[in-house]
């Protein structure tokens, strides 16, 4: 079965840092934003994972980096629905191919994000120093 990973242009970047083999998971995620824009059309979600690869880039460990930061775009969205609203908490992400698209589907408490698009692609990953206690 893909992983979301093996679902995405050009994953490189990804699997450089958390390895060839491994794709971090989308069952924990903070969801700070998601920007529609027309081009494309595309939805853009910005999130962290709750993961911290083990063998992070030494830079990111010099500073003290310790959350990965990822935006994925999904590019020509044929259709989307977003219901509720929620700014605390874990989201769970999921991404799959169905028929000739990919969707995406986003669960935050009553928050709920469907997205139907043509394809997906990690447009930045970054890190920085973070809690994600929640507490």
């Amino acid at each position: 079965m893909p992983t979301w990973l093996d679902l995405v242009h050009d994953p490189r970047g990804v699997r450089a840092i958390y390895g060839a083999n491994d794709s971090p998971s989308l069952e924990k995620i903070l969801l700070h934003e998601v920007v529609l824009q027309r081009d494309g059309p595309s939805a853009v979600l910005r999130f962290d994972l709750l993961e911290f690869p083990p063998s992070a880039p030494k830079k990111w460990r010099a500073q003290g980096f310790n959350v990965v930061q990822i935006s994925l775009m999904m590019i020509g969205v044929k259709d989307l629905s977003l219901t509720g609203w929620n700014h605390r908490g874990w989201a769970s992400m999921e991404l799959v191919a169905q028929d000739e698209s990919l969707m995406l589907g986003v669960l935050w408490g009553s928050v709920r994000i469907q997205i139907q698009a043509d394809a997906a692609a990690v447009t930045s990953i970054s890190a920085y120093a973070g809690d994600l206690s929640l507490e």
